[in-house]
């Protein structure tokens, strides 16, 4: 069952959006360039190969563009684990998406505007589905 849809627009710069919850993530001054999680998370989705990366609690998504202001992002949230759908996506990574505090963040790399939502605290099960640029449905 399904409890929750939003439609979100996002930004990514520098082909990159994060994803997170804010609790989770260390503050600035205790982060050394070998723990710092968007690294790390960008190191992971290249040596995975799925151009998504996790490393504390952050999602990095690679997009195939260098930046898009207003990136469409579906969130949904649900009691069921997500079910790939490979008819419809011609790229899907699922990974872990901790959020402790029941808020989370969308962030172009580069910074800007964060787009805050809030969802139910939990530990979830993210499911990115892409399609070719070339191929938008």
């Amino acid at each position: 069952m399904t409890l929750l849809v939003q439609e979100l627009e996002v930004a990514a710069d520098y082909g990159q959006i994060y994803i997170y919850d804010p609790e989770t993530q260390l503050a600035e001054g205790h982060v050394t360039e070998e723990d710092y999680p968007p690294l790390q998370a960008l190191d992971d989705a290249h040596d995975s190969r799925r151009f998504v990366g996790c490393a504390s609690g952050l999602i990095d998504v690679c997009t195939p563009s260098q930046y898009n202001w207003s990136a469409p992002m579906r969130l949904e949230v649900g009691e069921e684990p997500p079910r790939p759908d490979a008819e419809r996506w011609d790229h899907v990574v699922e990974v872990a998406l901790p959020v402790r505090s029941g808020t989370l963040v969308f962030e172009a790399s580069g910074g800007g505007k964060l787009i805050e939502t809030q969802i139910p605290p939990g530990n979830y099960r993210a499911l990115l589905g892409a399609w070719l640029l070339s191929h938008r449905r």
